[in-house]
């Protein structure tokens, strides 16, 4: 974490964050780079943690510890592709970057972040990744698209059809990946379920998994452990109980 990143995050979650964000937003509000940070300089629109550099400050540190040049990355819930365009930095031209997400505006975003930084080593894969192959109701909130999920159905909520694809169908036809970032709004056990085959295997891939509830907390634990995996939580400057993050590495 560079020592901005540092100071800012302190900010952002201490008790003068209001005054801050305040201040932040007149200042930096209406920039369309990002300010801070290894990313600092790229174009991005997203919300102010994005241009301060902060957005998801835990997991960049975890992505920038376990990333490294010529890996495969995949980000399966890649939101507006903060995070992948932070990977494709660390991986660079001989790796790639993966970009799952499912809902069209999000894509658009993500393919409107890939060409103005004139990214080359990430492909937007427009699917959900589930338990199945098909296609499957994702629902969202039409005033905020940055969370949609496969698993909530409730009645503010709208709704579009969406491809859905297992990860042991797509690594048949895609290279291995050496980290995946897990951000599915309650569908991580999901996921997981459909990719035992990837999970059995000798050289699974590390697991940064956001888990957003007890239960998905259960089933995603029992999976990876029934898989030899070593789980640790990951420090984040403001601890809840869910959601959280969850670091797994395969045990040798």
């Amino acid at each position: 974490m560079t020592l901005s990143q540092t100071i800012l995050s302190k900010l952002w979650w201490g008790p003068l964050r209001r005054p801050f964000e305040a201040i932040a937003r007149r200042l930096w509000g209406k920039q369309s780079t990002i300010q801070f940070g290894p990313l600092k300089g790229a174009s991005f629109q997203g919300g102010l943690a994005c241009t301060l550099g902060i957005y998801e400050i835990a997991i960049q540190e975890v992505i920038r510890a376990q990333l490294r040049p010529a890996d495969i990355f995949y980000d399966i819930g890649a939101n507006y592709g903060y995070i992948s365009l932070l990977a494709s930095t660390l991986v660079g031209d001989r790796g790639a970057v993966y970009a799952f997400e499912p809902l069209p505006e999000n894509i658009q975003r993500i393919e409107q972040v890939l060409s103005a930084n004139q990214v080359q080593n990430c492909h937007v894969v427009s699917v959900a990744i589930s338990d199945q192959t098909g296609t499957a109701l994702l629902h969202f909130n039409t005033d905020s698209r940055a969370t949609p999920s496969l698993t909530r159905d409730t009645a503010n909520l709208d709704s579009v059809e969406v491809a859905t694809e297992t990860l042991d169908h797509f690594i048949q036809d895609h290279p291995l990946p050496h980290l995946i970032k897990l951000d599915v709004e309650g569908a991580e056990s999901m996921v997981l379920k459909g990719a035992a085959h990837l999970l059995s295997r000798p050289d699974a891939p590390t697991w940064v998994i956001e888990i957003h509830d007890e239960d998905n907390d259960r089933k995603v634990t029992d999976i990876l452990e029934l898989n030899q995996y070593s789980i640790n939580n990951i420090i984040e400057p403001r601890q809840r109980v869910y959601p959280k993050h969850i670091i797994a590495h395969k045990k040798s």
